[in-house]
């Protein structure tokens, strides 16, 4: 897998320009410009153009999700989830743990998140910035819809590296919040994103993978 970075020199590299006369005829051999990088970034421009108009629309979705999730306890926790999404709307979720046993039910609007424990009987209502006190992150009903759906969310133009091989993409970007991995496929669509915390000290990560 070849990598390319794109931090280094601007400069195109060039042969000298050498003329040769032979009798009566002038023979010129035009110098060679190093288009690597002019390449590069078009195929970056390109597949961004490409990943873009290759998002997901919809107006209502449902599936089911397997979570594999790793507290700040370090306990590991493998659950499954049932979800309803209207556009724009609302998200809802139901997730079950082990015996398919309902554990957690949660209803996310534009401006409100109503959660219910069922286990521990505790039911809690709050605006929507709860999401990001409880992530971090600059999440709300849309971003987290398109997160759901698995259209690209904090993918940052700043790509800073590409790679492709054989039918996948990959691209490398950093942005204010994540280092971010991306795996495309042919069509542009996202086949699994990887999501690191820049700052080391929360060492948050996060794992995608669509199918």
């Amino acid at each position: 897998m070849a990598v390319i970075a794109l931090m280094a020199s601007c400069r195109s590299t060039r042969k000298i320009q050498t003329v040769i006369a032979k009798r009566d005829t002038v023979s010129v051999v035009k110098p060679v410009v190093d288009n690597s990088k002019e390449d590069t970034f078009a195929f970056i421009r390109q597949t961004l153009s490409g990943m873009k108009a290759a998002e997901i629309g919809f107006n209502t979705f449902s599936a089911k999700i397997n979570v594999d999730y790793q507290g700040t306890d370090g306990k590991k926790y493998d659950v499954n989830a049932n979800l309803r999404m209207y556009k724009d709307s609302c998200i809802w979720i139901s997730i079950t743990a082990i015996f398919g046993i309902e554990g957690l039910r949660a209803y996310i609007t534009r401006d409100s998140v109503k959660i219910l424990n069922k286990q521990d009987k505790v039911y809690t209502a709050r605006s929507v910035a709860y999401l990001q006190e409880v992530t971090k992150l600059p999440l709300d009903l849309h971003s987290l819809q398109e997160v759901l759906i698995g259209n690209p969310v904090f993918v940052d133009s700043n790509v800073i590296s590409y790679s492709k091989t054989g039918d996948k993409i990959s691209l490398l970007s950093v942005g204010e919040w994540f280092k971010g991995l991306l795996t495309l496929n042919t069509n542009y669509k996202i086949d699994n994103s990887k999501l690191d915390d820049v700052d080391i000290n929360r060492s948050r990560t996060c794992n995608l993978s669509y199918t």
